[in-house]
């Protein structure tokens, strides 16, 4: 059961008390009496503020807008019913309106939290991309690095093995020559080569 304000069903209840005359106000009290829900004892002596204060305590104030309401229209009050009416809704509604900008505000705060979190999550995507490329060109710095090194341990290698194999090349020539100038010897000697 919802509460309201001392200020707003009750208040708005007394005004309208106030507006009705006299007569008027004695056709509503006997009314009340005949609803039996209001002692009787207590409504005879009541004034319009004691009469709005029984109603309230009898019918709580969120019932008790829509009982005056329909002892007005009873009394073929219609206009005052109607207006009367047309308040406590308004004061009803006014929770639910107050709740209403609430959900409405908190539904702000999470859509402006989902917005933080994809600008956040998109920081964060840059910079790991950015620190990935970092990454990356050291990686490819290091790779280049140790490419140009095994080709220069390559070359390296290969300069060695071609000086070796020239001077391989030299001592065979140099072998060569040597049995040549020796066959030669043996042939101007005449003596027959041994076959290699």
């Amino acid at each position: 059961m919802e509460e309201f304000n001392i200020n707003s069903v009750q208040v708005i209840l007394w005004k309208t008390m106030e507006n009705l005359i006299e007569d008027d106000f004695k056709k509503f009290k006997n009314h009340l009496k005949v609803m039996k829900d209001v002692p009787l004892s207590k409504l005879e002596k009541a004034d319009r503020d004691d009469t709005v204060e029984l109603i309230v305590q009898t019918y709580t104030e969120e019932f008790a807008g829509k009982t005056v309401v329909n002892i007005l229209k009873q009394m073929n009050l219609n206009q005052m019913a109607n207006d009367l009416q047309e308040k406590v809704l308004k004061i009803e509604l006014q929770p639910m309106l107050e709740k209403q900008k609430a959900f409405e505000d908190a539904r702000r705060a999470y859509e402006q939290r989902e917005e933080q979190i994809k600008t956040q999550a998109k920081y964060a995507e840059k910079q790991i991309n950015k620190g990935y490329k970092k990454f990356d060109q050291a990686l490819q710095d290091e790779v280049a690095a140790k490419i140009a090194a095994l080709r220069e341990e390559e070359e390296q290698k290969s300069q060695m093995m071609k000086e070796k194999i020239e001077k391989m090349n030299r001592e065979i020539s140099a072998l060569s020559d040597t049995m040549r100038a020796i066959e030669e010897k043996m042939r101007s000697d005449d003596v027959t080569p041994p076959q290699f």
